[in-house]
């Protein structure tokens, strides 16, 4: 990755975290046109659109980072909880479990399947 594209991740990321979430989907999606499969920039666009409530929109990033970068754990556990939040209980399980035998000690992974009173 290039030192201008870790620039602009860290912007974007910073712009998310003051919950400045147009610019930072503004950033991810100008290096997704430079670099389509840069998984960073997919996963943390798909948390946008999360933050954003525009849950069918955050499954597709988050699913794509899935595919670039299957064995990071947090990963499979953000694209559970937006599953969950769909209501598509059981590949919320099954992504939940995911995150978890990549990472057994993933504590908030073995939240997401304790049942919500």
């Amino acid at each position: 990755m290039s030192d201008s594209l870790k620039i602009r991740l860290h912007e974007a990321m910073s712009h998310q975290k003051a919950g400045r979430l147009a610019q930072a989907e503004q950033i991810y999606q100008a290096v997704l046109a430079e670099e389509p499969s840069q998984p960073d920039a997919v996963h943390l666009l798909g948390l946008v659109r999360m933050e954003q409530d525009r849950d069918e929109e955050a499954s597709k990033p988050d699913g794509k980072a899935l595919a670039l970068l299957p064995r990071r754990p947090h990963f499979h556990h953000n694209i559970a909880g937006v599953y969950r939040r769909m209501g598509r209980l059981q590949e919320a399980e099954a992504r939940f479990r995911a995150a978890i035998e990549r990472k057994p000690d993933y504590g908030e992974a073995y939240q997401g399947l304790a049942p919500k009173w």
